[in-house]
């Protein structure tokens, strides 16, 4: 007792002379990682024994009545120093049970803010519950892990101790000082366990976790109607029990490949049940702690995607039958003029890799045509006009043939820009040989009616020249002249019939 009578004495000495300072441990944001306010401790170091524990402290000024005048005291100082640190964060302060039941307790803390001008004081302790405030944060695992929670803010050793005054401008300066936010996020686990039974309840896909043992824990009622069961029916029962013989058996598959797997990496696997094709997927799921506690499975229905995949399979393969029956090559090429594609042709081995198809293409254009070709085609892409093109190509008997390439561009979906050529090369050889034909027939022609020409003046000649010696006798100069004439018209004939045979 007289021990007691001491230590109130010495604590009433205490407060006159201003021995009970003020400590201020910063408040942290676990949203933003700036200081939204201080949580005001009382510290009192005597000059005699030193350091006295709050704990001790506290006690005897309940008991002794001093409690009042050293929450004022605390109150008052506290505020008197952070008035000068800016404004927009909060002060927090340790009230006493006892103070609780004193309805004049909120006068007593408001006359003392009051004298000091400090804007606001928000929280008398955890018992008004405003906000969740964790403390005793030491390690950065933990703030994760109370982030999850839903904390809104921190305080402890991470980020500072109790600190004096002098001391506080500084921390703020490397935290950054921001106010609270008058109504938080509410992130707590209760509002997340109902956000995640919405989603459950109206998602469009199957949803199912299991435990360890693989059994179903939660399954919501897509996953039921996928495989043929009911909600209450699936909850509690063995994984191998849930569904068809063959998709309980590929999902127990699934669900050991997830548990097995070194990392938490989704494991697919398509599974048939019903008549229907769904793409499951599969991820381990551990606790904050990293222990595995089972297995998250998300079942999406792809028969839709499947039929339609099939379908364009058999339709690319319809196509490429058919452009390999076409006597026509046909090619694609990007905005700027390369080459992307060219269809396969007899030359092509199978399984050729579209870049050595087209390469194969380039070196088998006869060399005078390809610098030719190449010129022609770059220079007319800006136009943006159908193209077209003549060039010879080996053939593998060792031929030259002669080819017709013509391509048309393709207007994109903005209707704007070229976003594709598309070409096909076609044989003339045939046309080719049958112009250069009737070319040569045309000259035979041509060189067949000059020489009847030929023909008929000469004998027209020859008459003229017959009627005129027909009054006179007939000199042996005019009978040289008459057989040269013959002999110059049976010439021309040979000639002409010559000609005319090759």
């Amino acid at each position: 007792m007289a021990e007691t009578d001491d230590t109130c004495a010495r604590l009433a000495a205490a407060l006159d002379g201003g021995l009970l300072r003020p400590a201020f441990q910063p408040l942290i944001c676990f949203e933003t990682g700036a200081i939204v306010g201080f949580e005001v401790l009382a510290r009192w170091t005597d000059p005699v024994t030193g350091p006295v524990s709050p704990v001790s402290f506290i006690s005897i000024a309940e008991s002794c009545g001093l409690i009042d005048r050293l929450t004022s005291h605390i109150v008052r100082t506290a505020c008197g120093e952070a008035v000068r640190w800016g404004q927009g964060f909060v002060l927090a302060f340790n009230v006493s049970p006892v103070q609780l039941r004193d309805k004049a307790v909120v006068a007593l803390i408001s006359d003392a803010v009051t004298q000091t001008g400090f804007p606001l004081i928000v929280g008398l302790g955890h018992s008004i519950g405003m906000r969740v405030v964790a403390e005793g944060v030491e390690r950065e695992e933990h703030a994760t892990l109370l982030r999850k929670l839903g904390c809104d803010v921190g305080q402890g050793w991470l980020w500072a101790p109790a600190l004096q005054p002098e001391r506080i401008p500084a921390l703020i300066q490397r935290l950054g000082l921001r106010a609270p936010d008058p109504r938080p996020l509410d992130r707590s686990p209760y509002q997340r366990l109902h956000q995640l039974e919405a989603l459950y309840v109206g998602a469009p896909v199957g949803l199912c976790f299991l435990d360890t043992r693989l059994r179903h824990v939660h399954v919501n009622g897509r996953y039921a109607e996928m495989f043929g069961a009911q909600v209450d029916a699936l909850v509690g029962a063995q994984l191998s029990a849930g569904s068809t013989p063959d998709a309980a058996s590929s999902i127990c598959s699934l669900a050991h490949a997830v548990l097995a797997a070194d990392a938490r990496s989704p494991v697919e696997r398509e599974i048939t049940a019903n008549g229907e094709v769904y793409l499951v997927v599969g991820q381990r799921v551990n606790d904050d702690i990293d222990d595995v506690i089972g297995v998250s499975l998300v079942a999406i229905g792809i028969s839709e995607r499947k039929r339609a995949e099939l379908a364009l399979r058999e339709s690319e393969e319809h196509f490429r039958c058919s452009v390999e029956l076409s006597p026509h090559i046909a090619w694609a090429a990007d905005p700027d003029g390369t080459l992307c594609y060219i269809s396969p042709n007899f030359r092509d081995r199978a399984g050729c890799a579209m870049r050595d198809r087209i390469d194969a293409w380039r070196a088998a254009v006869h060399p005078d045509d390809q610098l030719r070709i190449r010129a022609e085609w770059l220079a007319w892409i800006p136009s943006g006009q159908p193209f077209a093109t003549r060039f010879r190509i080996q053939w593998p008997d060792g031929s030259w043939r002669h080819m017709l390439s013509r391509a048309q561009p393709h207007i994109g979906a903005d209707g704007g820009a070229i976003d594709r050529w598309y070409g096909v090369i076609s044989d003339i050889s045939t046309q080719a040989c049958m112009k250069q034909r009737i070319a040569d027939l045309e000259g035979q022609v041509r060189a067949l009616t000059l020489a009847l020409l030929w023909t008929s003046m000469l004998r027209s000649l020859m008459a003229r020249s017959r009627m005129g010696m027909a009054h006179k006798p007939r000199s042996s100069s005019s009978r040289r002249t008459e057989t040269s004439l013959a002999s110059v018209m049976a010439s021309f004939s040979r000639a002409k019939f010559s000609r005319v045979s090759t």
